[in-house]
């Protein structure tokens, strides 16, 4: 078969484009002719004028005619041929350009005819390797051997005749491109990395592969694309050729070598791996090849990167990826590069289809949705899956089946095709079905909301969630697909209308679920259904009930409404109805911790930067004025959050429709905001504010944002004209110094004002502030460390010492205006009196302990401002005269004696005086004094006085802090014991468990078996709390267990059931009360045992010890009656052996065989299974953790099989089990990938 002549060639030379395409043709040629080439250089079309050699070339094998090694190569198409070789020889063998002329062969090609070349090559050939002229016969002859290379120049000759064949570039043209888009390569191959190394091997080494793809011509795409995009794509493409006729395939097999034939043939192909071609034949599942290597999905980012690339926005690209579930068929008709219709879309093939896509989806576990694709379909659902099947292996199938799950791939393409067939019968058919898919109660939806354990609610309903999201999503497509009269979408809408009226609460709470889509299929009707639901609906609906399971701590169920209506808001049709919904239900109270509120929906509807809808802001401020007479309040909330919202920050996204509005989907951008917007949201704010002391206060924090620094004028000047309004306010007066102490002290902040604009904040609070002079200085006494209205001070020291100076002046100015009972004034009016006490201190000494002791005594100041009292004065003087004025103090009763001892803290001349006083005092110190970082103390006397006063976690802080005080191991006994036993904690101390855990650790060094004995207790007891801070196999009552299984028979003992129904006896309630307690202690302990006996703990197995503990278990199971739970336990201990090298473990067979036990056998698989605990996948990742599993327990199986059957069998069970998981999370997969 030729594809070109030398006529052909000779005619080609005497035109234009020949120059640059000779070179072209020479490299393609080299390409096609050799495996391995060291060097290529061919500069083809504008480059052919750069000057050197027009191509060089370096191969280990020959190329045709050329020899191995190096070869230099000039080409011309001039008329006069002898000429342009005479000067390309003798300049090149003047100045080779750095080649050595022995070593190179010199090729020259014209595409002419030459009949003095051998006599040309006999005169010049000397001092080069080999000298070589390729003419328009050479050229004929070595085309005919490379057929892709001929049928590239016959297309560029414009003499190829059609047959069967096309060529890489060809092909891929006329499938990727339109007329307004062209997919690029990474559409077929991104994810698929398995299937293209396989491509590329098949093309290095002669084979016949299988590539199995939704459609032949996409299969044909991703081989073409692998090759188009791999390091040797000039070299593979040279020798590419897609065939679709059978006679030019078994032409072109017959009369050459070494080619790439991609074809949609199927036939024996041992004739072309005979003759050293490749052979890549494109299949679809219809074709049933159990060889072919199957295309998996293409993988979703580098998808959504692809139609990007074809000029979509991100937003839109992803909303298509999602659309056509990445088939790229599906993409080809979306973007009108493929016009022809798929197969299956015929009057016959969308007849057969009809079920499936209106109901979208169901799933074969849910009794009712079969029941319904056999009322659609009117055949039995066996029957009609049959059909399906049919359908599902069709090249370009638009349905697939996941697991239990049968869903369409594109419903919008399969409702476009579909629309055009359907019956009024069929909508009938359909407006049954969503009846009764709407009137698909939960029965126990309002038992759910009233619920606040954690229970196990089973599924009631009658239909899926599948079929019902399916079936809704056809009448989104419906409304937006028109017949040619243009009424679908009103039928869609008047459906609605009549489905979604006279709701209950039931029905309401059992269909939220599905609000976005009801509302994208007619929004009109959902709004007005919205609007129409009653009150007695709304209040338990926008009602957050608070609960004491689950992450959040509450439960609410109205998140779908707000969804649904940020989704409606996009479309500026519907902003003010949507509005006016939200501003309603943000009347409700709402103090839960979750996010989507109707008041932060509506801040991303009406923000500035992004807002989340199309509506634009001259409307939008136009609608919050025209509702403001109605929700005054909601919108000046709103107003706030807006305002305070401008400036840098994360925003976050709103739901969008999933089918409408798709030309307007487009990224977030960030812009300006104008000022005119800011202006006319501080206005409307304005107008709707009450200018109370709390909106006053807000106003003035919002002024001093710098984003708003336009308004700030407007917002100053309103606050002033009514200042008569708060004058004297103590709210306002705190407000306007905070901001100008906030501003001061950090001047360099970003976010700070400057002194010229504090100015107005400044002359504002000198307007409203106090002129009592006690009210006048309170503001200094609200906290213990004093904020000031100036730039803070580094030193600390400095700092507290101004600050003090300052309260001692302003004190003093009470002082000398309205003597000593003006210090009680500000005591009493100051938010912390403690803050006075180091003024009175330093102004008087001592001389106010009198009045203070009887102020405390007359209730007029509390404990705290005593303590601080006496501490303050405790460090004012020195030890001795404090201990002088004990005395005095004595006279104001015990409990302000006791605090005058206490209150300097942990003193050991002080701890000796109370001690003398009495018991009452005494015990009084001990319940109060602070002994933390307190360095000189003697921490056995401190621990002990702690504990006698049931202060058990401080003493065990202290002992934790005090290791080196050799602190009996009885006295941390009794300190742990108090702790647990005294009810004090109930298991959750306030100190850290670390504590804890550390003198545990020291108790279990003790030999003295009293110590052994009471840490044992103590661990049982407080297991359930140590079991969440520390590593439970290292407690000693764990080893304890693990080494006597007469102690291991006492908590089977406690925690199960006697086997002899008759032994129980009557006991008193507090006994079964201690009992039950003890036997959740011991059945946790149980449960959560996670070693087993004669294990050490490097993971050594001692076959001896545990064979001796298990029987010795069953012996003690028979003499306290619990023979029924040992199997369990036994099992379960088993099933604890460490899964390192050497397991399974001999002994583990012996003892499994020699049981023989199939409740043995069971616990130990359920022991094994639970330890894995809970996993993480990412998104679409599927079961290959489970795989992973599949094939460890393999390995075990294969090394007991034949000595141990019965432990064979478990892991042969166990395998199973994760089998069944793997599958199972691939299907999860599968459907979300197709999903999203």
């Amino acid at each position: 078969m030729k594809f070109i002549t030398s006529t052909d060639l000779k005619r080609w030379a005497d035109t234009r484009e020949s120059q640059s395409l000779l070179p072209e043709l020479v490299r393609r040629l080299i390409c096609a002719s050799v495996k391995q080439l060291d060097r290529l250089s061919f500069p083809c079309g504008d480059a052919v004028h750069m000057p050197g050699w027009d191509g060089i070339v370096s191969c280990p094998e020959p190329i045709d005619l050329v020899p191995e090694g190096d070869s230099l190569w000039e080409c011309g198409v001039n008329k006069e041929i002898q000429a342009k070789a005479n000067d390309d020889i003798i300049k090149r063998a003047a100045d080779p350009l750095g080649h050595i002329k022995s070593n190179s062969t010199f090729v020259f090609v014209t595409p002419r005819e030459w009949a003095g070349a051998d006599a040309w090559v006999i005169a010049n050939q000397s001092g080069w390797k080999k000298l070589v002229v390729y003419t328009a016969v050479e050229l004929e002859a070595w085309i005919e051997k490379c057929p892709a290379v001929g049928i590239w120049l016959a297309d560029k000759l414009n003499i190829l005749n059609a047959g069967g064949y096309l060529l890489p570039d060809e092909f891929w043209m006329q499938w990727a491109s339109g007329d307004q888009y062209t997919l690029p390569y990474q559409i077929v191959t991104a994810g698929r990395n398995k299937a293209i190394e396989k491509v590329l091997k098949a093309c290095f080494n002669p084979s016949v592969l299988e590539i199995q793809a939704l459609t032949q011509s996409e299969a044909v795409a991703f081989v073409l694309a692998t090759i188009a995009t791999s390091s040797e794509a000039d070299k593979l493409t040279a020798k590419t050729i897609v065939i679709t006729d059978k006679n030019t395939f078994d032409d072109l097999v017959s009369h050459y070598d070494n080619l790439i034939i991609i074809t949609t043939l199927r036939a024996n192909m041992s004739y072309a791996l005979a003759r050293n071609h490749t052979v890549i034949c494109a299949v679809t599942p219809e074709d049933q090849v159990s060889t072919a290597e199957m295309l998996p999905r293409v993988e979703r980012e580098a998808f959504v990167k692809a139609i990007e690339n074809c000029g979509f926005d991100s937003a839109q690209a992803r909303k298509i990826a999602t659309d056509t579930a990445r088939d790229v068929n599906v993409v080809r008709r979306r973007l009108k590069i493929d016009r022809l219709k798929p197969e299956w879309a015929n009057s016959n093939g969308i007849s057969a289809l009809l079920p499936i896509i209106l109901l979208g989806q169901w799933n074969e576990n849910i009794k009712g949705d079969l029941e319904l694709v056999e009322k659609i379909s009117g055949k039995t659902y066996a029957e009609y899956v049959k059909i399906l099947q049919h359908f599902r292996l069709m090249p370009d199938s638009p349905i697939s089946n996941v697991g239990t799950v049968w869903r369409l791939k594109s419903p919008m393409d399969a409702m476009s095709y579909t629309s055009a067939y359907l019956t009024d019968g069929d909508l009938a058919k359909l407006k049954e079905i969503c009846g009764l898919l709407i009137a698909d109660d939960d029965p126990e939806a309002e038992d759910k909301v009233a619920s606040d354990g954690w229970e196990m609610w089973q599924f009631k309903q009658q239909f899926s969630s599948d079929i019902k999201k399916g079936t809704y999503q056809s009448l989104i497509l419906l409304s937006l697909i028109n017949d040619e009269s243009n009424r679908r979408n009103i039928w869609v809408d008047d459906l609605l209308q009549e489905l979604l009226n006279g709701w209950t609460l039931k029905r309401f709470l059992s269909n939220r679920t599905f609000f976005t889509l009801l509302a994208e299929a007619s929004p009109e009707a959902f709004l007005d259904f919205l609007e129409g639901t009653g009150k007695e609906i709304y209040d338990v609906i926008f009602t957050p009930q608070k609960s004491h399971m689950g992450l959040t701590g509450w439960n609410v169920y109205y998140t779908d409404i707000l969804f649904a209506l940020e989704m409606l808001a996009w479309d500026e049709d519907y902003i003010y109805r949507v509005t006016s919904l939200l501003l309603r239900f943000s009347t409700y109270k709402n103090d839960s911790n979750y996010a989507n509120k109707p008041a932060n929906s509506l801040t991303d509807l009406f923000r500035f930067q992004v807002p989340q809808t199309f509506a634009k802001f001259e409307n939008k401020i136009e609608i919050l004025t025209s509702l403001s007479s109605s929700y005054r309040t909601q919108i000046c909330e709103l107003c706030f959050r807006i305002l305070e919202g401008n400036g840098p920050r994360v925003l976050s996204q709103t739901h969008f429709y999933k089918w409408r509005h798709f030309s307007d989907l487009s990224s977030p951008e960030y812009i300006s905001v104008p000022v005119d917007d800011v202006i006319a949201v501080v206005k409307l704010l304005l107008n709707c504010t009450i200018f109370s002391e709390d909106d006053i206060c807000k106003l003035l924090k919002l002024s001093t944002n710098k984003c708003i620094r336009c308004c700030r004028t407007y917002i100053l000047n309103a606050i002033t004209e009514r200042k008569a309004t708060f004058s004297e306010s103590d709210v306002v007066e705190h407000t306007l110094r905070d901001i100008l102490i906030r501003h001061l002290s950090i001047p360099e902040a970003a976010w700070a004002l400057s002194e010229k604009e504090l100015e107005p904040y400044k002359t504002l609070l000198s307007d409203i502030e106090p002129k009592d002079v006690v009210l006048k200085y309170r503001w200094m006494f609200e906290e213990m460390f004093l904020r000031l209205p100036q730039k803070r001070e580094m030193d600390f020291q400095k700092e507290s010492q101004m600050i003090q100076e300052i309260r001692n002046d302003a004190v003093k100015e009470i002082l000398s205006e309205r003597g000593r009972i003006g210090i009680w004034e500000l005591v009493r009016v100051a938010k912390c009196p403690s803050s006075v006490v180091k003024s009175m201190i330093q102004l008087y000494g001592d001389g106010l302990l009198q009045d203070v002791c009887l102020k405390f005594c007359e209730n007029i100041v509390d404990i705290n401002f005593l303590q601080t009292f006496f501490q303050n004065l405790f460090f004012q003087m020195d030890e001795d005269n404090y201990v002088r004025i004990i005395e005095e103090v004595r006279a104001y009763g015990n409990t302000c004696l006791s605090i005058c001892l206490y209150a300097p803290r942990y003193n050991e001349r002080l701890a000796t005086i109370a001690n003398d006083f009495g018991e009452e005092i005494e015990t009084l110190y001990w319940q109060n004094i602070k002994v933390a970082y307190v360095k000189k103390l003697n921490p056995i006397h401190v621990v002990d006085k702690l504990a006698r006063v049931n202060r058990y976690d401080e003493a065990l802080e202290l002992i934790y802090h005090k290791k080196d005080s050799q602190i009996p191991d009885s006295l941390k006994v009794n300190v742990i014991k108090g702790l647990i036993f005294s009810g004090q904690r109930d298991f959750t101390p306030r100190i850290d468990w670390y504590y804890i855990g550390s003198v545990i650790e020291d108790l279990d060094k003790s030999e003295d078996p009293e110590i052994i004995s009471a840490l044992i207790q103590i661990e049982f007891f407080a297991y359930r709390a140590l079991e969440h801070h520390r590593d439970i196999n290292g407690l000693r009552l764990i080893k304890e267990l693990m080494s006597k299984p007469e102690l291991l028979m006492e908590l089977m003992v406690m925690a199960y059931k006697s086997d002899d129904i008759n032994e129980e006896e009557e006991v008193s309630e507090s006994e079964i009360n201690n009992r039950k307690q003890m036997a959740t202690c011991s059945f946790s302990i149980l449960y959560n045992l996670s070693c087993c006996p004669g294990v050490d703990g490097q993971g050594n197995v001692n076959p001896e010890a545990l064979r001796t503990y298990i029987y010795r278990l069953y012996e003690l199971s028979v003499e306290h009656h619990r023979s029924q739970v040992t199997d369990m336990v036994v099992g379960s201990l088993l099933g604890n052996l460490p899964r390192n090298d050497s397991y399974p473990q001999d002994i583990l067979g012996e003892i499994v065989e020699g049981l023989k036990s199939d409740s043995v056998d069971e616990h130990i698989q359920m022991r094994i299974f639970n330890s894995r605990g809970v996993t993480t996948r990412a998104f679409a990742e599927g079961g290959d953790q489970e795989r992973e599993l599949v094939a460890l327990f393999k390995i075990y199986r294969d090394k007991v099989k034949f000595k141990y059957p019965r432990l064979a069998k478990i892991f042969t069970k166990m395998m199973e089990r994760y089998e069944h998981y793997a599958n199972r999370e691939d299907c999860v997969a599968q459907l979300e990938d197709l999903e999203y």
